[in-house]
């Protein structure tokens, strides 16, 4: 029981890790640097086994007269199988990479803005409510399973699909993916800390968490 306790809150740590924060903080001890999630991209292997998601981060609270922090982007990956069947760390085996990304990069802003216009026109069939676990058919491939979050000005949109069925979308995603290794410039881990809600105790009520990247007691 004890060891289903420890694999339980392995994925749920893991989970956590791999969709990333909301916002990141500089470590500096300057609580107004901080930028905040724009746009995240988070796919996962027919099987669960295999993750990776990516989040791109923009100033939150610059000026014209102090400047603006550089965009940033944070790229996680995952072997959750590996994890659970095979090594049982103590911590998950979340790889991330943190880097900052040029701040008026004309083939990002073109690559994210297809992205924010795909994600608005991949059909949403309905099926009523799922009371007896009756999801509806879908058409599944080894690609797997996207989920794609975008803000636009005011606005926020989130979409959850299989591949298949939104191949467009995904070809937009890769995109940007691409965009963001090819531009992104590595920056040291322990300069930012990353911002979530809720502690690993996930309890209501929580401080919130402020992560700096270090592996923790699970």
């Amino acid at each position: 029981m004890e060891k289903d306790k420890v694999s339980s809150r392995l994925l749920r740590v893991g989970y956590k890790l791999l969709d990333g924060p909301k916002t990141i903080h500089s470590s500096s001890g300057d609580s107004h640097s901080y930028l905040e999630s724009m746009i995240s991209i988070r796919w996962h292997s027919e099987t669960f086994g295999e993750w990776r998601s990516v989040r791109i981060y923009c100033d939150a609270n610059g000026s014209d007269e102090d400047g603006y922090i550089e965009p940033m982007v944070r790229f996680a990956t995952w072997d959750r199988t590996k994890d659970i069947l095979v090594l049982r760390p103590s911590w998950p085996s979340v790889l991330i990479e943190l880097a900052t990304l040029p701040i008026d990069s004309l083939e990002l802003q073109a690559a994210v803005h297809r992205l924010q216009e795909v994600v608005g026109e991949v059909p949403f069939v309905a099926h009523g409510l799922p009371t007896r676990r009756n999801f509806g058919e879908c058409a599944g491939d080894d690609r797997g399973h996207l989920t794609v979050q975008v803000s636009s000005g005011w606005q926020e949109l989130e979409r959850a699909v299989h591949v298949a069925e939104a191949p467009a979308l995904y070809e937009a995603s890769s995109i940007v993916e691409a965009e963001l290794r090819r531009l992104a410039s590595p920056v040291e881990r322990h300069v930012w800390l990353e911002r979530y809600d809720r502690g690993l105790d996930e309890m209501l009520g929580s401080d919130g968490w402020y992560w700096n990247g270090q592996p923790e007691s699970v």
